[in-house]
């Protein structure tokens, strides 16, 4: 965009905090004239807004523009609208087409708004007292985006790779290798019953495990703790197949068949072949795996295959084993024609054993199942994992392996908090989501929102405070909660909430029904710096007002 000075615009706001009117005088409409601009603060952020006639072309371009700002970076979206209003004042769609246009300027987020409009359409439906008015829109989405938010899988998994509260050590061929007893035992229940249930190895914190590689341990850990397989040495083939094979085995020892699922699926993608063949196809016997058994008998379907294979000792020391091997090839190569019935695991159960290490840990919280501290909340009494809560806030990591008296004790009194509050937050750091309320009762909803994030605040979770913030803020600010809602925004360090409720306050109807409450009082008396923050913004708003109104106008930069 260009820049220009003109008495022939102006804006003008609307009240709502999101949107505003440009008004533009017909005679600054005429073709030959410069782009009409201004610049306006909306929605917390400044935007620039012109119209230009474009020469002898018959069409009129407004466009409207948001200035980058570091403030803006935690929005996952910032999207900008304009739309004619007719004679009634009323949204004229059909007048003008309007899309995002790229924007050569580095100062403008997100690219620049543009309506074009034919000056004739404009001229028979949208001039009211020699001006056209367009409606102008700025819509900010604070909702992170799916993959910002972490999950109780990788807080975990982050507090095994700094190796921090961790309370069983494991032996493995010569490594130590450390990690979390309730975290093993939540995915595997070979685990679950040797650290918890009477075997010996449940009051031990070392445990010897013979017969197993530590790379197979280590990258069964490693899918444990992140539900996916560490990236193997692509470049040598023989190596990233045994790797496979021995991993197979350690996942078949310990029940973890999802893993398991896994490294038979890359075993049969690119391992089989005439040296690999018969070790794979023991391998599939002794461990159950139907899918790499097929594919094994696939690759000896082909005579030139076979004949090399069954000629070497390796295949006949492996029928000899394993003699029911002898009748099932016998019976496939007896039907060639027929295709024969797949045994593998289905796609769709592949997915279902898929589950990370939150799901298994949310499950168990459900059953409580092996809960090893409870909460007194009110008149209701809560159970649940030390490690979890220390994983998801810093503040119950303190507190329950931390020096506190909390940390010795296995109930623990909560004060100044409502159950149902404690539970919601509970279903956070479990699920990583809120629980469902009733939508249809808005005020009972922004009443849970509102002590959610004290609690989460209390206890240091942001981003549960994060979520609960842009629920308050897109519930919408009213008259009746504006006050109660610069309170919580200003205790608990709230800026966008409190930008909310001050665009909320820039109408000045709806500041005279405030400033004359009770409550109002109560708050500047309580918080002083409110009162100057507000006498700020407004006295800047004032003077922009009258700047456009009274007087020429400065000259503002548009793109």
């Amino acid at each position: 965009m260009a820049e220009d000075v003109s008495s022939d615009c102006e804006i003008v706001p609307t009240g709502d905090g999101r949107t505003f009117h440009f008004r533009v005088r017909l005679s600054s409409l005429r073709p030959g004239h410069a782009l009409r601009s201004r610049t306006v603060d909306l929605a917390g952020c400044s935007c620039a807004v012109g119209c230009l006639p474009r020469g002898s072309s018959p069409s009129i371009l407004f466009v409207l523009g948001v200035h980058s700002n570091p403030a803006l970076e935690a929005a996952s979206k910032v999207s900008t609208h304009m739309v004619l209003l007719d004679k009634t004042g009323s949204p004229a769609s059909s007048v003008g087409t309007g899309k995002i246009q790229k924007s050569s300027c580095s100062d403008y987020m997100d690219g620049v708004y543009g309506l074009e409009a034919r000056r004739s359409a404009v001229m028979a439906n949208c001039v009211v007292d020699n001006y056209v008015v367009v409606l102008c829109s700025v819509d900010i989405d604070w909702t992170p985006p799916a993959s910002s938010i972490k999950d109780l899988g990788h807080d975990l998994a982050m507090m095994l790779d700094k190796q921090d509260l961790t309370d069983v050590t494991f032996d493995v061929g010569g490594e130590s290798i450390s990690a979390h007893r309730l975290v093993l035992a939540a995915r595997s229940s070979v685990f679950k019953a040797q650290l918890y249930g009477p075997m010996a190895e449940s009051k031990m914190t070392s445990i010897t495990i013979q017969d197993m590689h530590a790379s197979a341990f280590r990258s069964m850990l490693y899918y444990i703790y992140h539900g996916s397989l560490s990236n193997a040495d692509k470049n040598d083939v023989s190596s990233t197949m045994a790797q496979y094979q021995h991993l197979l085995v350690a996942a078949d020892r310990y029940g973890l068949e999802g893993l398991k699922k896994n490294c038979e699926d890359k075993l049969c993608a690119n391992c089989i072949t005439i040296d690999s063949m018969v070790s794979l196809l023991e391998l599939a016997e002794d461990h159950v795996c139907y899918k790499l058994k097929a594919r094994c008998f696939d690759f000896l379907a082909d005579g030139d295959n076979f004949k090399m294979v069954a000629t070497s000792g390796e295949y006949l020391r492996l029928m000899q084993t394993f003699p029911t091997l002898m009748v099932e090839a016998q019976n496939r190569f007896k039907i060639p024609h027929e295709k024969p019935t797949s045994m593998g695991t289905p796609a769709s159960s592949v997915e279902q054993l898929l589950l990370d290490l939150g799901h298994d840990l949310a499950i168990m919280f459900d059953n409580q199942d092996l809960t090893d501290v409870s909460f007194d909340v009110g008149e209701e009494s809560f159970s649940a994992h030390r490690l979890v809560l220390a994983a998801r806030s810093p503040v119950f990591k303190a507190e329950l392996y931390g020096p506190l008296a909390e940390g010795t004790m296995t109930s623990i009194t909560i004060q100044d908090m409502e159950a149902c509050t404690f539970k919601s937050m509970l279903h956070y750091m479990y699920q990583g989501s809120l629980p469902n309320t009733d939508t249809n009762d808005v005020s009972s909803t922004m009443a849970q929102c509102q002590h959610l994030l004290v609690a989460a605040d209390r206890y240091g979770v942001e981003e549960l405070k994060k979520i609960c913030e842009d629920r308050l803020c897109g519930t919408g600010i009213m008259i009746d909660n504006v006050v109660s809602m610069l309170e919580l925004a200003e205790d608990h360090g709230c800026l966008k909430l409190k930008t909310e409720c001050f665009d909320f306050l820039a109408n000045g109807e709806h500041f005279k029904l405030v400033a004359t409450s009770a409550e109002y009082f109560c708050l500047v008396q309580n918080y002083p710096s409110l009162l100057v923050e507000m006498r700020n913004r407004f006295k800047i708003a004032h003077e922009e007002s009258t700047t456009m109104n009274v007087g020429p106008h400065k000259r503002s930069r548009v793109c």
